[in-house]
Order: C-alpha cells, then sequence, then structure tokens
C-alpha cells in the first residue's frame, strides 16, 4: 500500500474500452484503504456511483445535512453530483478503519441501486455483507490488473459476480415480498418475455403468488388486468412488425409466440378491427392506416 496523508491505500484504474462502455455496468475505479487517525474525505462530490464497503473500524457518513455511522458489514454509496463527507470514528489501534471501495458507471446502475434499496435520501445499508463477499473484492483486484493489459470481459463478469452476491445479501431483506416488489418483477417479466406466449400464470408462478391474487393486485396497481397488458403488449409489437417491416405475417405471428397464423390473425383482427393484410395492403398502397 501507498502511504498518504491521511492513509495507506492501493487505487486501481480502468480505461473503457468502446466495448465496455457499451455495457450496463462500466468499471472505473477499485481501493482498499487503511485509514489513519486523521483520516476524512470531502466535502466534495463525483459523477459516476462507488460503493464502499466496511471491513473494519467504523466510519461517519454525511450527505445533505444528514450522517450515519456504519460498522464492520455495512456499506454506503456515493451518487452521483451528491456532495458527501466522510471521516473516521471511534479509531483504535486494535480496530483501525479498513474499506473497499468498487466505482462503476453505465445504465443499469440507476435501477440496480434502486434494487438495494439504495438511494440519494438513504445512501447506505446496515445489513451485512459476509466474508465470501471481501473474498470476492480482494480477488477483483488480479482481475483488474489482468484488464489492464488485454481487451477482455472477465471484469466486467467479475463486477456482475459481485453484484449478483450483494442482490443475494440485500434485496431479499430490504424489499421482501411487498406487492411493489413483486408487481415491478412481474412488469419486467412481462415486457422480457411477451413474444413467448407467456400466460398470467407464468407471471404468477414467476413472482411466487397466486393467479387470481396477481390479477387482482396488479389491476389496481397498473389499471389494467395483466391478461390486458400482456396483449395490449403483443398487439403493439404485432401492428409495429407490420406496418415498419417485410417480414411476413406468417413469420410475425410465430415470433410472437402464435401456434399459427390463424391463432394469430383472428386475435389481431379482434384486437383491431381488421386483419394484419388489410393494414399490409393499405400501406403498400401508401395509405397510411389508422390504428
Amino acid at each position: 500500500m501507498r502511504e498518504y496523508t491521511h492513509e495507506y491505500a492501493d487505487n486501481y484504474y480502468h480505461t473503457p474500452s468502446s466495448l465496455d462502455k457499451m455495457g450496463g455496468i462500466v468499471p472505473i475505479r477499485i481501493g482498499h484503504n487503511i485509514a489513519k487517525p486523521n483520516y476524512r474525505i470531502g466535502p466534495r462530490f463525483i459523477v459516476y456511483y462507488s460503493f464502499h464497503f466496511i471491513i473494519s473500524g467504523q466510519v461517519t457518513f454525511c450527505w445533505d445535512e444528514n450522517q450515519v455511522t456504519l460498522s464492520p458489514g455495512e456499506l454506503f454509496c456515493l451518487f452521483p453530483h451528491m456532495i458527501h463527507e466522510y471521516y473516521v470514528n471511534a479509531q483504535s489501534e486494535e480496530e483501525p478503519l479498513r474499506m473497499f471501495w468498487i466505482a462503476v458507471e453505465g445504465k443499469q446502475l440507476p435501477a440496480l441501486v434502486k434494487r438495494f434499496g439504495l438511494s440519494t435520501s438513504t445512501p447506505y445499508l446496515k445489513l451485512q455483507f459476509d466474508e465470501g463477499l471481501v473474498t470476492q473484492l480482494f480477488e477483483l483486484i488480479d482481475i483488474w490488473k489482468e484488464s489492464a493489459t488485454q481487451d477482455n470481459l472477465r471484469l466486467t463478469s467479475s463486477l456482475y459476480l459481485i453484484f449478483s452476491r450483494m442482490l443475494q445479501i440485500y434485496v431479499p431483506q430490504t424489499q421482501g415480498k411487498s406487492s411493489e416488489h413483486w408487481i415491478e418483477r412481474s412488469l419486467e417479466y412481462m415486457q422480457l418475455y411477451y413474444t413467448e406466449g407467456i400466460s398470467v400464470n407464468d407471471v404468477a408462478q414467476h413472482v411466487g403468488v397466486h393467479r387470481t391474487y396477481l390479477s387482482n393486485i396488479f389491476q389496481n396497481k397498473v389499471g389494467v388486468r395483466p391478461h390486458k397488458y400482456l396483449k395490449d403488449l403483443v398487439m403493439s409489437k404485432a401492428m409495429n412488425s407490420i406496418l415498419e417491416t417485410q417480414l411476413s405475417v406468417t413469420q410475425i405471428a410465430l415470433s410472437l409466440g402464435y401456434s399459427d397464423l390463424y391463432a394469430f390473425t383472428h386475435a389481431f383482427t379482434n384486437y383491431f378491427g381488421r386483419s394484419p393484410n388489410y393494414y399490409r395492403s393499405a400501406l403498400r398502397k401508401g395509405v397510411v392506416p389508422e390504428t
């Protein structure tokens, strides 16, 4: 470790490649430290997300006129452009403050931190992580060094494994089985698999609730029954494919999970009032049909 004014620390930086930048989680920086008695960072802000894991000792974390004292096994998250400050707390020679941090950016980060239950109003978790996660964090250092000499996906995949382990630790306890949680999960499931011919029963099994209960709560929260929501997704995709692609109607039907052309045409006509061929023919004549 290198010695600095207020700590002993190692930092490892990563310059994202064009391939890295296309991903949902982009590695920026990792590091770990042993704090000196005068350890203090900030007030300042950063432009990416940074997860700080407390390994030993205690740290006081301050943000937006709030503060919290965190102990081993707990963590805090620095959000982009959030003014923050943190400093050593209850320092002792037997138990110095030690932390490990992972700084990342990417389009998946807002959803990921929300899944953990983190927000700018509550940017910390008091639930304790285990030694297995600490081992993964320090193993990441060798992978990080390796990525500096060759362009590969091992670094990104290792980050996903760490966040996956964090989800196992935090999400079941922070979100439980609340209706908001499984409604969100059901929406994600339907939006991902609606072209696979899934049913409301499939959705209910995925989120672990009874079909009738799902249907009632879903309508209350979303405004429509899950069957109607699925149908709207499928038919919206169907109309888009009819009007904006050169795929045959049969190809569209099979791509949307229908067993045959007849079943698709019947469902499409009932939904829109006209057959797929009507809309396709109108388009070929240079007429933009009303939907």
